[in-house]
């Protein structure tokens, strides 16, 4: 049952610039959105459904989680932010 789990798991790819930290997207998801998350181990978590992180190999902000609607409002509002910096 874990591999379905993984299979329906989307990973997504965000750039960044080198000095960006996640609460400063944890504030603007929250101030701009009123999207709560919770900072835990270095990841965003919105509802344990979705994990936003940095990835300090590539220096990139990943998205995983299900597939859902939430997934893909959150997944808009990051390009969103992306686009504005």
């Amino acid at each position: 049952m874990e591999n379905s789990a993984e299979n329906l798991a989307k990973k997504s790819l965000f750039l960044m610039s080198a000095d960006y930290r996640l609460v400063e997207l944890q504030r603007y998801l929250e101030t701009q959105h009123n999207i709560q998350t919770l900072l835990i181990e270095q990841s965003l978590n919105y509802d344990d459904k979705i994990f936003i992180y940095i990835d300090h190999k590539t220096n990139q902000i990943k998205l995983e989680g299900f597939i859902s609607q939430e997934y893909f409002a959150i997944r808009k509002l990051i390009y969103s932010h992306f686009a504005m910096i």
